[in-house]
């Protein structure tokens, strides 16, 4: 006790100090937008740089397995590239589309055990990353941007209470919204489907291209359970993920020029 009141009077007055500069600093910042910007910006870029280094001598000390994990990913990138020359009309992630351009990244902070959750990935503004932005994983929709700064972004993860992604049966057609409902991260629910379309279990869940944010055909996952609430004109359908949120590495932004495509065609 003697101790901590030693230190407190020797360094009392450097402590006052700080506390007040942190409280001055957060009435600045709360109460005036400019500042608010300012802060959030350089906070990401800080953040992101950190956790950059962080992830950067993680990846060190696995060198042999990232590499192995980016040779069977350019192996099957390339797979899929060759199947989708082969069928020029098959709207795909993956296709040639001069209105699609893909922007690689890895994925350097990840959250999935929150209600909402969030991801930081290493590209930015430089990089051609805006907000608004899709981005995918290995196989399907992952998040969209919500925030980007000069070498970094921060994206809403699709476990996330405000994330509603479009999708469709893959054979039936029938479209609804993919929304996560707080607990497993492998798990979906599907709403807004019709008790009148055929469903099963084990029925293919994709994307639906309604949407300017994600191309149609990308594999989300597979129906695992389906019931008809009483009294509802609609299916309540769960969803199991194709993909592991919980181990996002790397990720594909999706810079798309669709917009300005339409609008050209309807310049009104």
């Amino acid at each position: 006790m003697y101790g901590l009141l030693r230190f407190i009077v020797k360094y009392g007055a450097v402590i006052l100090f700080i506390l007040l500069e942190g409280l001055a600093l957060y009435w600045v910042v709360k109460h005036n937008k400019g500042q608010r910007t300012i802060f959030m910006y350089s906070s990401q870029q800080a953040t992101g740089y950190i956790l950059d280094q962080y992830d950067k001598a993680a990846r060190y000390m696995k060198m042999g397995e990232v590499a192995d994990s980016l040779a069977a990913e350019n192996a099957r990138m390339k797979q899929l590239l060759v199947r989708s020359a082969s069928k020029p009309h098959t709207n795909s992630l993956y296709f040639k589309d001069s209105a699609l351009t893909i922007i690689p990244a890895r994925v350097i902070s990840n959250s999935v055990s929150l209600r909402n959750n969030v991801f930081i990935i290493d590209k930015g503004k430089r990089d051609g990353v805006q907000e608004g932005m899709g981005v995918m994983g290995k196989t399907g929709p992952i998040g969209r941007i919500i925030a980007s700064s000069k070498s970094y972004s921060r994206a809403l993860s699709i476990l996330h209470s405000q994330s509603m992604t479009s999708v469709k049966l893959k054979h039936s057609g029938y479209f609804g919204s993919m929304i996560w409902s707080g607990t497993n991260p492998q798990k979906m629910k599907l709403t807004a489907v019709p008790k009148h379309a055929p469903v099963e279990e084990g029925d293919s869940i994709v994307t639906s291209g309604y949407s300017f944010i994600y191309p149609e055909g990308a594999y989300v996952g597979k129906i695992i359970k389906h019931t008809t609430p009483p009294g509802s004109n609609f299916y309540d359908i769960d969803i199991k993920l194709a993909y592991e949120m919980s181990n996002l590495k790397y990720a594909y932004v999706l810079k798309s020029d669709i917009k300005k495509e339409l609008k050209t065609l309807n310049p009104e």
